[in-house]
């Protein structure tokens, strides 16, 4: 359960593939994954740590920490919007990464320094906010540090945040995208079974392996007649099946 996990960290491409399915609220309690390797993700737990990776987590890119703290992440998000704040942090994440963090005039982004601030989601759904430190030592990762209330708000102009479960989780990382790397080699992947010559079962099947000057003088005086039709208007040719049409 995650009332244990210090911090669930994503992969950006991982993070896009488990958003492609309906996560229900009790997703964001265990982060679990299809263990067959069916989503493109895996899931790994290191101690405190959770790690979401897809089979390419080893290669250098962008990461996103989410800080849990028993829940103290999704516990102050309000549960229709899990999703919706979900889908909002792995945008932070993308646009970080191309080190262009501008976002919708409906979040009402807000900047200072290297810390972002939006709101989690609709405000129908809630005036809750996102707090994201975007780390720039050496990768463009994103740490979503804090969730802001009414009932308690933060003030980023002196705001640090504790760096302490993100550099947990860095330090955990490349064991956890080695282990994934290694169980997606040993997955039961479908097998190829055997080469389908489309050409032959296809088109080339209908053509007999003809080409278009072969098959000129094989034709009838009516396909000839249809074929060198005028090509300033509409045509439409019917036939039974076998007839020719496709020829």
């Amino acid at each position: 359960m995650s009332d244990t996990f210090e911090t669930v960290t994503f992969s950006l491409d991982a993070l896009k593939r488990c958003l492609m399915h309906q996560l229900p609220p009790k997703w964001y309690r265990t982060y679990e994954v299809p263990p067959d390797g069916s989503w493109g993700v895996l899931r790994i737990v290191r101690g405190e740590h959770c790690f979401l990776l897809d089979e390419r987590a080893a290669t250098p890119r962008a990461r996103v920490v989410i800080g849990l703290n028993g829940t103290g992440f999704f516990g102050k998000l309000r549960k229709p919007g899990y999703q919706a704040a979900l889908q909002r942090v792995h945008r932070i994440g993308v646009q970080a990464s191309r080190h262009q963090l501008a976002f919708p005039r409906a979040w009402s982004q807000y900047n200072v320094h290297n810390y972002v601030t939006v709101f989690a989601y609709q405000l129908h759904i809630g005036d809750e906010r996102l707090i994201a430190e975007v780390i720039t030592d050496g990768a463009a990762d994103v740490y979503m540090c804090v969730v802001t209330t009414q009932d308690a708000q933060v003030d980023l102009t002196g705001f640090v945040s504790d760096r302490r479960p993100y550099e947990g989780a860095i330090s955990q990382y490349d064991a956890a995208a080695a282990e994934v790397s290694s169980q997606f080699e040993t997955l039961q992947r479908p097998k190829q079974m055997g080469v389908i010559d489309l050409d032959a079962v296809g088109f080339g099947a209908v053509t007999g392996g003809r080409h278009y000057s072969a098959w000129l003088p094989l034709l009838t005086d009516e396909q000839r007649r249809f074929l060198e039709s005028p090509s300033n208007r509409s045509l439409k040719l019917r036939g039974p099946a076998g007839s020719g049409k496709t020829l």
